[in-house]
């Protein structure tokens, strides 16, 4: 007999490849907006089967991973340049000065005229593709075993070693461990969605989890674009962009420093909960219909 809860995964899982099938007929261009979420339904696919991979599917598994890895990667370029101006923009939020505003529109000007990817790119030939191959391989999984299985060896076993992840992270953790973090942390949240229930009765509160993952991915965005100034700057030998880009450099690590100590409290109270605790919430859930 199959688990429940494993059929309620599997059912999420495909409803989200037909999401992002659907969303692709019979289009020329996404929009920016399309683009994030095609984005984010690949990383949603790719948490699940990483629960899956401790179901006995880890084969199947790390293939769908490595196709959804590709698919996102048709859609990089443009997702990144999108990301780049609105974390730019987002600064201008963060200061009243007019010349560090003014060095914000000259970057943010910049960045219009060099960039090649657009914003707004043609679908790729190999996506529709990519998902429908997805939605196959859910189709296919032969779904044995319990909810225990599922919460055991799936959840809590995954739990575990993310809280272990996230507490070395505070401890001394580097630039690549937290950008690890992030992504752990919106698997996290993307494989208890499908649940619903009444986690947050239980003490597990999902909306801590969703704003985690957030910032972290506010850390991220901050740091890819420091990084992108401080190369550019070795590039370049126009004066006065010169002084724009050290501008939105400086502002850019401010707001990161500001936003890592946000990052650093709100992990502690997230990984406060144990994975004891997790398990005996998952097992008195009561599953949506």
């Amino acid at each position: 007999m199959s688990s429940p809860m494993l059929e309620r995964l599997v059912a999420v899982a495909c409803d989200q490849d037909c999401q992002a099938l659907a969303s692709l007929m019979d289009q020329q261009q996404l929009t920016p907006e399309q683009v994030h979420s095609l984005r984010v339904l690949i990383k949603r696919q790719r948490a699940l089967w990483q629960l899956m991979s401790t179901q006995g599917e880890s084969k199947r598994a790390q293939k769908q991973d490595k196709a959804l890895r590709a698919g996102a990667k048709l859609l990089a370029a443009s997702r990144d340049r999108q990301v780049t101006e609105e974390t730019l923009t987002a600064l201008k939020q963060t200061t009243r000065r007019d010349y560090e505003l003014e060095a914000l529109e000259r970057v943010i000007a910049w960045l219009a005229e060099e960039q090649s990817d657009p914003v707004a790119p043609p679908v790729p030939d190999a996506l529709p593709l990519v998902f429908q191959e997805d939605l196959d391989a859910w189709q296919a999984l032969k779904r044995k075993g319990d909810d225990q299985d599922v919460i055991r060896k799936g959840y809590v076993t995954l739990y575990r070693h993310l809280r272990q992840q996230a507490l070395e992270t505070l401890s001394e953790g580097k630039d690549e461990d937290w950008h690890r973090l992030r992504r752990d942390v919106k698997y996290l949240q993307y494989q208890l969605e499908p649940l619903g229930g009444t986690l947050a009765d239980a003490e597990v509160d999902i909306k801590r989890v969703r704003k985690l993952g957030s910032q972290l991915g506010d850390l991220h965005d901050l740091h890819m674009l420091g990084d992108q100034l401080k190369r550019r700057l070795k590039k370049t030998g126009d004066a006065e962009l010169r002084e724009a880009l050290v501008c939105a450099r400086q502002l850019a690590a401010r707001r990161e420093e500001r936003v890592m100590t946000e990052c650093r409290q709100r992990t502690r109270r997230v990984f406060e909960l144990k994975p004891k605790m997790l398990r005996q919430a998952l097992e008195q859930l009561s599953l949506p219909a």
